[in-house]
């Protein structure tokens, strides 16, 4: 394209621009391939039409432009696209100088932009030698930091034994289950522990510091035992944070009768797993709707423009999505094989996570959804009510407090949905024992210490 005879834009020009958004796009896919909520797709259309305009671009001004403007056309695509790769990858910098800087997000946002312009103006007038070494040594650098990143943490992730090196598998009739309720306040834990006493098992409640404010940084600091203040997925089932490495493909089960059942982490990477069932939201490849509501979500100005009604509609379609992906996880703990042959379950449920079904408020769908999660805590309560002769130890938990800052700025509820009263602000998640109480709950203060109640 670039290379015909009324083109006089340099094609290694064309190819750095383009080795460049390949990154962001390996970038996008490991954190889609690792999450698998579907988030990323959005981004990956809006690279995908970023890539084509600059192409597009870079073919008309080559054909019609002034050949003495070539020259500067190309480099400042290689520029457009590192400034699309600084905001996609660069988080990693981002999140470090934010910490540098005591968390001012605009103070760190305005340098980076500012040293990134004075940047771009000084390498845009150098001379073509010295613009061809930056020119590979930038592109150079921002492939192998992505294409490096699996490798890296591959080499320096450690072998970890879960839940506990030290556990005992079951005498074939014992259970044990450990029940994460995703986004669950402390102060909203009493029905869960009322749902719980209905055992006859006896139930102790205490609260928690959440070691960080997303579940992305929180469960790999609790089968780790580290933090992960910065957590962004390094590989298909890896997440890393600074120095700090998990991969779930290097846990392995301390027991032959472990069953998992979650979403959002890729918990079936697990060795050793007797079962392991992970859900995702159904895939919105061939849904229109959900493709538009997408789309309008991520720009305010657009969100604007199509009015409260369609942003009330979109609400509706995503509280539908996640109520679908609840019933798949409320019924692959159902079918777990602990039931039958006892030993342990680990249960990650998107509950009381917002949305909720139907239009509402915030506090209205959190409220409905932890009456969701009250009904799957009186149904496991109920098993175990039911068989008195077994062993029960069931152990609910969170990774962290319902976050109003960020859902409240979701379109679903900035249009009169917002903001919760002051009863559902919460700094504390909770832990609730049924049954025979581990020795460890008394000295846990955090939740990143969590499995140790399996000892």
């Amino acid at each position: 394209m670039t290379t015909s005879r009324h083109s006089r834009i340099d094609p290694k020009d064309v190819i750095a621009a383009s080795v460049v958004l390949s990154s962001v796009a390996v970038e996008l896919a490991l954190r889609e391939l690792y999450y698998r909520l579907f988030t990323e797709l959005p981004r990956a259309l809006i690279l995908a039409l970023i890539w084509s305009s600059l192409l597009l671009v870079l073919f008309l001004v080559g054909r019609y432009i002034d050949p003495a403007r070539h020259r500067l056309a190309g480099r400042v695509a290689v520029f457009i696209a590192l400034a699309v790769w600084l905001d996609r990858v660069g988080d990693v910098a981002v999140a470090w100088l934010m910490a540098v800087a005591g968390g001012h997000r605009t103070l760190v946002h305005g340098l980076l932009f500012a040293l990134f312009a004075i940047g771009a103006l000084i390498v845009l007038g150098t001379d073509d030698r010295r613009w061809s070494a930056w020119r590979r040594a930038l592109s150079t650098v921002a492939f192998l930091f992505v294409a490096s990143q699996p490798v890296v943490a591959a080499i320096g992730a450690p072998t970890i034994s879960w839940p506990q090196a030290h556990s005992s598998p079951s005498n074939g009739r014992d259970v044990t289950v450990f029940l994460l309720l995703d986004e669950l306040n402390a102060s909203a834990a009493g029905p869960v522990a009322d749902a719980l006493a209905k055992a006859g098992r006896g139930v102790v409640m205490k609260t928690l510091r959440p070691v960080g404010d997303g579940t992305a940084k929180v469960v790999p600091a609790m089968f780790s035992g580290r933090r992960f203040p910065d957590a962004k997925p390094c590989g298909l089932a890896t997440i890393c944070s600074g120095t700090e490495v998990l991969a779930f493909s290097k846990v392995v089960a301390s027991r032959p009768d472990v069953d998992v059942v979650g979403f959002f982490e890729p918990y079936c990477a697990i060795r050793g797993l007797r079962s392991c069932e992970r859900l995702s939201p159904a895939s919105p490849l061939f849904d229109a709707a959900r493709w538009r509501c997408a789309i309008w979500r991520r720009s305010t100005l657009l969100a604007g423009w199509v009015g409260p009604d369609f942003e009330r509609q979109c609400g509706v379609v995503g509280g539908g999505t996640w109520s679908d992906l609840v019933t798949g996880v409320e019924q692959a703990i159902e079918r777990a094989p602990l039931w039958e042959q006892g030993g342990f379950l680990y249960a990650h449920v998107p509950l009381p996570h917002p949305p909720g079904l139907g239009q509402g408020t915030l506090a209205s769908h959190y409220e409905a959804n932890l009456a969701r999660a009250v009904r799957l805590i009186d149904r496991i309560a109920a098993r175990a009510a039911r068989e008195p002769q077994r062993r029960f130890t069931i152990v609910v938990f969170s990774d962290h407090p319902l976050r109003p800052a960020l859902w409240c700025g979701f379109s679903q509820y900035r249009q009169g949905g917002c903001p919760v009263p002051p009863s559902m602000v919460d700094d504390k998640v909770p832990l609730i024992v049924a049954g025979e109480v581990p020795k460890a709950f008394a000295t846990i203060t955090e939740n990143i210490d969590i499995f140790r109640l399996a000892d």
